[in-house]
């Protein structure tokens, strides 16, 4: 089904707001600091795949614009900045990697060097007072044992996208284009 260029730009603006939104209600909600940005990269990959991978990273740059300038938690608009806003879109070269151990390994680093590379630069370069004081109660052992759940998080996180971009395509797509197309 061919996409006019309104549909497209209508289609866009709807994923971006419901990134922002979704950055909002992770504002609102302790636990989300990690969960709204993961929700936001999904809707980004979902224009990606309906619009172009261009457009998808269009919408990154200005979500993350925005969450910067507008979202309340300056945390949580760096983790998807940092790392869930482009994650989702650059997964799916990295799946194009053949060595599966390969690929897990690639996906680890990338993953510890933008949370470290964030968390580095949040408390030594632009120090954030929340931030800096949540890590002065860590001991190296708490930081060390918080980056090793982290990347579990992470590899289920990356399961789990694996697995809803399959729902998405062989399930609700074809659903949502038929609905579209019998109007």
């Amino acid at each position: 089904m061919q996409k006019t260029n309104s549909a497209q730009i209508a289609l866009g603006g709807i994923m971006g707001a419901l990134c922002i939104a979704s950055m909002f209600l992770g504002s609102i909600l302790p636990f989300a600091t990690f969960v709204a940005p993961a929700v936001s990269g999904i809707f980004i990959a979902l224009a990606a795949k309906e619009i172009a991978v261009s457009a998808g990273f269009s919408m990154y740059f200005a979500v993350s614009i925005l969450s910067l300038l507008i979202v309340p938690e300056k945390e949580m608009a760096c983790i998807f900045v940092f790392f869930f806003g482009f994650y989702p879109l650059i997964k799916s070269y990295l799946q194009k990697i053949d060595i599966k151990i390969l690929r897990v390994v690639i996906k680890v680093i990338i993953f510890n060097a933008c949370i470290v590379g964030m968390y580095s630069i949040l408390l030594f370069m632009f120090p954030m007072p929340s931030v800096s004081a949540e890590f002065a109660e860590y001991t190296s052992n708490m930081i060390l044992a918080l980056l090793v759940l982290a990347n579990i998080t992470f590899i289920l996180y990356d399961l789990a996208l694996e697995r809803l971009f399959l729902v998405y395509v062989n399930r609700l797509r074809p659903r949502f284009l038929k609905g579209l197309s019998s109007k």
